[in-house]
């Protein structure tokens, strides 16, 4: 019954070690879907940001794509699941900065067409 038990308990270790990367890339959806709600929802940004401010933002997306092809093909769920927090504050930051930039816009009409 013992040697049943620890079975189960390894299986079970082996599970959550594997799935770990599945959570993390869960969880930075979920996050991105709220910040999207943020980004079209009418509450103007704290800070205005300038078309300069968002490529640099941008940048950090070419990043941390390179990292995600990079830990996709290792295989190794802690470096998953690193990339899926990287991708979410990176995702987070980008459309923090577009809104911001947008509501630099002179005219209403550009920002709508540029929060669209």
């Amino acid at each position: 019954m013992a040697n049943i038990e620890n079975l189960l308990k390894s299986v079970k270790t082996v599970e959550d070690a594997n799935s770990r990367g599945e959570r993390a890339t869960e969880t930075a959806i979920d996050a991105i879907e709220q910040d999207l709600v943020v980004l079209k929802s009418p509450q103007q940004p704290s800070t205005v940001a300038s078309p300069e401010d968002l490529m640099t933002a941008t940048k950090g997306v070419s990043q941390a794509v390179a990292k995600a092809v990079m830990a996709a093909n290792s295989g190794d769920q802690d470096k998953v699941a690193a990339v899926a927090n990287l991708g979410r504050k990176v995702v987070s930051d980008v459309l923090t900065v577009c809104k911001a930039a947008a509501y630099g816009c002179e005219d209403e009409a550009t920002r709508e067409a540029e929060l669209k």
